[in-house]
């Protein structure tokens, strides 16, 4: 990996300002301010080209990771290839999960993780060498109520812990790389039969998180999807792509499975998006 160096960003904060006017007509109404409520750090990974030149602005890229795993886990060799392609990356640790601050553990928080990325792209913008114009950038009610009374957060779903006779196609998947030396990875804290288990009273937040919504409104800034044509999720790449307007693209990876796009660097089509980003960035 080229570069490579830790990268604490700082707390998450809605930063405006506003100059005061010579007669205050607010009658006590503050729209602008700072907010700090977070208070927060997100650890990430900062990659750059080896022959990187600081006196000249450079594209940047933020690369989270699969839901359930932490920078380690595919986002990092997204961002690896990325750099050797002349792109200035950052591989972040979601809110709860891996390095990033965040109780209780593992908690899933649409919200939240767009303040991340947010984070991220503040982060890359403090670089004098990122040039700020190129940066772009998932029962339970009631647990929710015993957490409230002091009980400790309740974990659900995540891939299972044994693969057995019966385990279906897409949890043998999902193990294959998150319970084996291909990705397993436990960060300090956590325990092997934890990772990749969310919290039960944070799914309803998740649940109620649409991405689809609005989709279209990204135009004209141009979508690239890509999806293995063998994968349980294709679904949804199919779904956001036909919600989108143009600019937008598709691209199928023949053979591959939905895990396999994580790590299966020969399948990854890097080339497709280094074009991508150097056309569209």
């Amino acid at each position: 990996m080229y570069g490579r160096r830790t990268a604490v960003l700082g707390i998450m904060t809605l930063v405006n300002a506003m100059a005061a006017t010579a007669q205050n007509l607010s009658f006590g109404a503050d729209n602008f301010y700072r907010s700090e409520s977070y208070r927060t750090n997100v650890t990430g990974n900062l990659f750059y080209p080896r022959n990187l030149s600081r006196s000249v602005e450079t594209p940047a890229i933020v690369v989270g990771h699969p839901m359930g795993a932490v920078k380690e886990q595919s986002a990092n060799l997204y961002a690896t290839k990325l750099a050797e392609q002349g792109f200035i990356t950052i591989s972040i640790d979601l809110p709860y999960w891996g390095g990033s601050d965040g109780e209780p553990r593992n908690a899933v928080s649409a919200e939240y993780y767009a303040e991340a990325f947010s984070a991220a792209v503040d982060y890359l913008g403090l670089q004098e060498f990122v040039d700020r114009r190129k940066e772009l950038i998932n029962a339970a009610a009631a647990q929710r109520w015993n957490e409230s009374e002091g009980a400790e957060p309740e974990l659900i779903g995540g891939t299972v812990d044994r693969r057995e006779d019966a385990t279906d196609a897409i949890q043998q998947e999902f193990y294959d790389f998150y319970r084996t030396t291909r990705g397993e990875i436990t960060p300090p804290g956590a325990f092997p039969n934890t990772t990749t288990h969310p919290t039960r009273s944070s799914q309803v937040k998740f649940l109620n998180f649409y991405p689809f919504n609005d989709i279209d409104t990204i135009a004209p800034r141009p979508l690239l999807f890509v999806s293995g044509d063998q994968a349980h999720s294709r679904e949804f790449s199919e779904e956001a792509y036909r919600l989108a307007a143009e600019p937008k693209e598709l691209i199928w990876v023949p053979g591959a499975g939905h895990v396999d796009l994580y790590d299966r660097a020969e399948l990854i089509p890097f080339d497709r998006l280094t074009r991508f980003f150097k056309q569209s960035l």
